[in-house]
């Protein structure tokens, strides 16, 4: 909800564009390039207030890569050399952020690692817009991680890093993640995967990591 105060009348257009927290970070706010600009035309009134309730959609050219765990495959596979901790798709004790269900790790003693990548090696074009899209649950810190591959070998680094949530304050929260520098300065004709890890954090006996509606959006 948007509240304006004017001291004259004037016919006006306002324009409201989305923003996010880029990386996760408060302080970097950008406006996200997937979503509708919401705009109206109207009169302001000196010493009335004009309440607006800005609705945004994501824009009609965006494509897609989904996992919201509501399909009986999951594209996120445990890498089988270093993951000994496993995902699963879980409904109970926890309200979804959006939907039914959602991905679970548990990370205890003995599966203390855990190690997943994305399914599919999607394609994703150079110098346009590229963000990953991640709502997380979590009382242990995980790392997302970008993976390029094409011909001549492949390159991966450390990404974003998700802080943990004290049990008794957590809540389902969302981060948006710029892949757009990353792509660009990757090889021509390479494909890319998206990768998540964790250790068990030092102290713990068990935690855990909650993952939902993951989407990697581009243009």
């Amino acid at each position: 909800m948007v509240f304006i105060i004017i001291n004259k009348m004037s016919n006006v257009n306002i324009k409201i564009y989305p923003a996010v927290r880029n990386n996760g970070i408060a302080t970097d706010k950008k406006i996200y390039p997937f979503m509708s600009v919401y705009e109206i035309n109207s009169q302001l009134i000196k010493d009335q207030t004009l309440t607006i309730n800005p609705i945004t959609s994501y824009v009609y050219n965006a494509n897609f890569w989904i996992e919201d765990f509501e399909d009986a495959s999951i594209k996120l596979q445990e890498d089988p050399n270093t993951s000994v901790a496993s995902l699963f798709v879980s409904s109970d004790n926890l309200t979804p952020f959006n939907g039914f269900n959602y991905g679970k790790v548990v990370l205890n003693t003995a599966d203390s690692v855990w190690v997943a990548s994305t399914t599919e090696q999607l394609p994703i074009p150079k110098n346009k817009p590229c963000f990953l899209e991640v709502d997380y649950y979590n009382t242990n810190r995980f790392v997302q991680g970008f993976l390029a591959l094409n011909s001549n070998g492949s390159f991966y680094q450390d990404n974003a890093g998700f802080n943990l949530q004290a049990l008794n304050t957590i809540k389902w929260k969302k981060m948006y993640i710029e892949l757009t520098e990353l792509i660009g300065n990757s090889a021509n004709g390479s494909n890319f995967i998206q990768t998540f890890k964790a250790n068990l954090e030092e102290g713990q006996t068990e935690t855990f990591i909650c993952i939902d509606n993951i989407k990697i959006v581009f243009k």
